[in-house]
Protein backbone atom coordinates (compact mmCIF):
# COMPACT_ATOMS: atom_id res chain seq x y z
CA UNK A 1 0.00 0.00 0.00
CA UNK A 2 2.32 2.42 0.85
CA UNK A 3 5.06 1.96 -2.23
CA UNK A 4 1.56 2.26 -4.61
CA UNK A 5 0.84 5.73 -2.44
CA UNK A 6 5.03 6.41 -3.35
CA UNK A 7 3.85 5.42 -6.65
CA UNK A 8 1.31 8.10 -6.86
CA UNK A 9 3.05 10.67 -5.30
CA UNK A 10 5.83 10.36 -7.74
CA UNK A 11 3.44 10.26 -10.71
CA UNK A 12 2.03 13.58 -9.70
CA UNK A 13 4.98 15.79 -8.70
CA UNK A 14 6.38 14.34 -11.94
CA UNK A 15 3.01 15.41 -13.98
CA UNK A 16 3.39 19.13 -12.22
CA UNK A 17 7.25 19.67 -13.16
CA UNK A 18 6.17 18.59 -16.55
CA UNK A 19 2.91 20.95 -17.17
CA UNK A 20 5.25 24.15 -15.49
CA UNK A 21 8.08 23.44 -17.57
CA UNK A 22 5.55 23.16 -21.09
CA UNK A 23 3.81 26.04 -19.59
CA UNK A 24 7.17 28.60 -19.29
CA UNK A 25 8.03 27.10 -23.04
CA UNK A 26 5.03 28.23 -24.52
CA UNK A 27 5.05 31.59 -22.59
CA UNK A 28 8.78 32.03 -23.83
CA UNK A 29 7.61 30.76 -27.57
CA UNK A 30 4.37 33.12 -27.56
CA UNK A 31 6.87 35.89 -26.09
CA UNK A 32 9.10 35.59 -28.63
CA UNK A 33 6.78 35.51 -31.62
CA UNK A 34 5.05 39.03 -30.18
CA UNK A 35 9.02 39.85 -30.16
CA UNK A 36 9.20 39.23 -34.21
CA UNK A 37 5.95 41.21 -34.71
CA UNK A 38 7.84 44.30 -33.10
CA UNK A 39 5.31 44.01 -29.90
CA UNK A 40 7.25 44.60 -26.50
CA UNK A 41 4.35 44.35 -24.48
CA UNK A 42 0.61 43.93 -23.93
CA UNK A 43 -1.75 44.26 -21.26
CA UNK A 44 -5.72 43.77 -21.44
CA UNK A 45 -7.27 46.66 -19.39
CA UNK A 46 -10.03 48.42 -17.91
CA UNK A 47 -10.17 51.73 -19.14
CA UNK A 48 -10.29 54.25 -15.90
CA UNK A 49 -9.45 57.64 -17.60
CA UNK A 50 -8.21 59.37 -20.04
CA UNK A 51 -9.01 58.30 -23.36
CA UNK A 52 -12.39 58.96 -25.70
CA UNK A 53 -13.43 55.35 -24.63
CA UNK A 54 -16.05 55.16 -21.73
CA UNK A 55 -14.97 54.58 -18.01
CA UNK A 56 -15.01 50.44 -17.62
CA UNK A 57 -14.77 48.69 -20.98
CA UNK A 58 -12.17 46.30 -21.70
CA UNK A 59 -9.36 47.47 -23.64
CA UNK A 60 -6.25 46.71 -25.32
CA UNK A 61 -2.53 48.53 -25.06
CA UNK A 62 -0.19 47.01 -26.95
CA UNK A 63 3.80 48.54 -26.61
CA UNK A 64 5.96 48.66 -29.69
CA UNK A 65 9.04 50.42 -30.44
CA UNK A 66 8.08 54.20 -30.74
CA UNK A 67 4.33 54.24 -29.33
CA UNK A 68 1.84 52.56 -27.65
CA UNK A 69 -1.26 51.40 -29.30
CA UNK A 70 -5.23 51.93 -27.47
CA UNK A 71 -7.54 49.41 -29.24
CA UNK A 72 -11.00 49.04 -28.61
CA UNK A 73 -13.62 47.58 -30.48
CA UNK A 74 -12.68 48.40 -33.88
CA UNK A 75 -10.63 51.47 -32.77
CA UNK A 76 -7.44 52.60 -32.50
CA UNK A 77 -5.61 55.38 -30.82
CA UNK A 78 -1.78 55.25 -31.10
CA UNK A 79 0.16 57.24 -28.23
CA UNK A 80 3.70 58.27 -29.75
CA UNK A 81 6.60 57.50 -26.93
CA UNK A 82 8.41 60.98 -27.70
CA UNK A 83 5.09 62.71 -26.17
CA UNK A 84 5.50 60.43 -22.76
CA UNK A 85 6.12 62.49 -19.39
CA UNK A 86 6.34 59.69 -17.34
CA UNK A 87 4.22 56.24 -16.14
CA UNK A 88 3.93 55.05 -12.94
CA UNK A 89 2.01 52.02 -11.36
CA UNK A 90 0.11 53.08 -8.26
CA UNK A 91 -1.58 51.30 -5.43
CA UNK A 92 -4.91 52.34 -5.37
CA UNK A 93 -5.25 51.44 -1.52
CA UNK A 94 -2.14 54.31 -0.96
CA UNK A 95 -3.49 56.78 -3.19
CA UNK A 96 -6.79 56.49 -1.59
CA UNK A 97 -5.12 57.37 2.23
CA UNK A 98 -3.15 60.15 0.36
CA UNK A 99 -6.51 61.96 -1.04
CA UNK A 100 -8.50 60.69 2.00
CA UNK A 101 -11.32 59.05 0.30
CA UNK A 102 -13.16 56.96 2.69
CA UNK A 103 -16.45 54.72 1.94
CA UNK A 104 -19.04 56.18 -0.41
CA UNK A 105 -16.70 59.06 -1.66
CA UNK A 106 -16.68 58.19 -5.63
CA UNK A 107 -18.33 61.77 -5.94
CA UNK A 108 -16.47 63.68 -3.77
CA UNK A 109 -13.55 61.84 -5.22
CA UNK A 110 -14.98 62.99 -8.90
CA UNK A 111 -15.36 66.91 -7.64
CA UNK A 112 -12.21 67.17 -5.97
CA UNK A 113 -9.40 65.10 -8.47
CA UNK A 114 -11.91 64.86 -11.28
CA UNK A 115 -12.91 61.35 -12.61
CA UNK A 116 -9.49 59.40 -11.75
CA UNK A 117 -10.43 60.80 -8.54
CA UNK A 118 -14.39 59.20 -8.47
CA UNK A 119 -13.35 55.70 -9.81
CA UNK A 120 -10.44 55.83 -7.22
CA UNK A 121 -13.08 57.04 -4.32
CA UNK A 122 -15.59 54.52 -5.85
CA UNK A 123 -13.01 51.59 -4.91
CA UNK A 124 -12.92 53.18 -1.14
CA UNK A 125 -15.88 50.39 -0.12
CA UNK A 126 -13.97 47.43 -1.29
CA UNK A 127 -12.08 45.14 1.20
CA UNK A 128 -8.93 44.37 -1.81
CA UNK A 129 -7.36 47.67 -2.26
CA UNK A 130 -4.16 46.06 -2.95
CA UNK A 131 -4.53 46.13 -6.95
CA UNK A 132 -2.28 48.30 -8.90
CA UNK A 133 -3.32 50.81 -11.69
CA UNK A 134 -0.73 52.62 -14.37
CA UNK A 135 -1.09 56.09 -15.05
CA UNK A 136 0.59 57.32 -18.46
CA UNK A 137 1.21 61.38 -18.50
CA UNK A 138 1.63 62.86 -21.76
CA UNK A 139 1.40 66.07 -23.48
CA UNK A 140 -0.99 66.39 -25.85
CA UNK A 141 -1.13 68.18 -29.44
CA UNK A 142 -2.12 71.60 -27.81
CA UNK A 143 0.98 71.27 -24.90
CA UNK A 144 -1.02 70.26 -22.47
CA UNK A 145 -0.50 67.94 -19.64
CA UNK A 146 -2.72 64.45 -20.04
CA UNK A 147 -3.20 61.18 -18.05
CA UNK A 148 -4.45 57.99 -19.27
CA UNK A 149 -4.80 55.12 -16.21
CA UNK A 150 -6.00 51.80 -16.78
CA UNK A 151 -5.72 48.58 -14.90
CA UNK A 152 -5.66 44.97 -16.17
CA UNK A 153 -9.07 43.66 -16.53
CA UNK A 154 -9.26 40.59 -14.43
CA UNK A 155 -8.56 42.36 -11.17
CA UNK A 156 -11.97 43.24 -10.66
CA UNK A 157 -13.05 39.46 -9.40
CA UNK A 158 -9.73 39.03 -8.27
CA UNK A 159 -10.25 38.25 -4.23
CA UNK A 160 -7.14 35.88 -3.61
CA UNK A 161 -3.95 37.60 -2.50
CA UNK A 162 -1.46 35.39 -4.52
CA UNK A 163 -3.47 36.23 -7.16
CA UNK A 164 -3.54 39.44 -6.86
CA UNK A 165 0.32 39.75 -6.31
CA UNK A 166 0.67 37.75 -9.34
CA UNK A 167 -1.85 39.61 -11.85
CA UNK A 168 0.47 43.11 -10.21
CA UNK A 169 3.42 41.41 -11.05
CA UNK A 170 1.95 41.32 -14.28
CA UNK A 171 1.68 44.89 -14.96
CA UNK A 172 4.52 45.85 -13.49
CA UNK A 173 6.38 43.81 -16.22
CA UNK A 174 4.43 45.64 -18.56
CA UNK A 175 5.41 48.61 -17.26
CA UNK A 176 8.60 47.89 -16.84
CA UNK A 177 9.47 47.50 -20.66
CA UNK A 178 7.56 50.81 -21.05
CA UNK A 179 9.59 52.66 -18.81
CA UNK A 180 12.65 51.55 -21.23
CA UNK A 181 10.62 52.85 -24.12
CA UNK A 182 10.13 56.12 -22.58
CA UNK A 183 13.70 56.40 -21.24
CA UNK A 184 14.77 56.08 -24.52
CA UNK A 185 12.27 57.92 -26.88
CA UNK A 186 10.74 60.44 -24.80
CA UNK A 187 10.92 64.25 -25.04
CA UNK A 188 9.18 65.25 -22.05
CA UNK A 189 11.27 63.03 -19.59
CA UNK A 190 13.19 65.84 -17.44
CA UNK A 191 9.86 68.20 -17.02
CA UNK A 192 9.13 67.89 -13.64
CA UNK A 193 5.74 66.21 -12.87
CA UNK A 194 2.24 67.23 -11.68
CA UNK A 195 0.80 65.69 -9.14
CA UNK A 196 -2.44 63.99 -9.60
Amino acid sequence: MEGLLMLVMLCLGMGIIFLFINKSKNEQRVKNEKLEQGIYGDIRSIHLHGLKYPSNVVFNVKLYNDYLLFTYENEQIKLDLRKIKSASIENVKEINESKGFSVGNATLGGILFGQLGAIIGGFSGSQNLKFKILIINYIDSENNLKHISFMPDYFLNVTNKSMTDYRNGFLSEFYNELKKKIDKFSEYKEIQLEEL
